[in-house]
């Protein structure tokens, strides 16, 4: 679900100046979002090695659409975080997206 509402969001485009305080000027590029919110987790879990580690990879990936990757390997369990780590994880991906959904679509 949580995939399916990343894809929905980051597929619309985002508007800016909507009330969430943000600050931005222009539309953010899908590219330049998967990059915050992938900077933004990377921080979160800056004491969580496992997590941090796992985020990291796809932060120094260059490649495009970095958090429907994330959520596609938490997806299909091609990964070694235990259960508990991807629970954190996913809940600060939802905070993001829950955040994006309210204040800019």
């Amino acid at each position: 679900m949580l995939f399916g509402r990343w894809l929905r969001v980051s597929r619309r485009g985002v508007a800016v100046m909507t009330g969430c305080g943000c600050g931005f000027d222009m539309a953010i590029e899908l590219g330049e979002l998967d990059l915050m919110i992938l900077e933004y987790l990377q921080q979160k879990f800056s004491r969580t090695s496992g997590i941090k580690r796992f985020v990291s990879a796809y932060l120094a990936d260059e490649k495009k659409n970095g958090i429907q990757r994330l959520l596609e390997t938490l997806a299909n369990g091609n990964h070694k975080l235990q259960p508990d780590a991807v629970i954190q994880l996913s809940a600060a991906i939802e905070v993001s997206v829950s955040s994006i959904e309210e204040n800019h679509v």
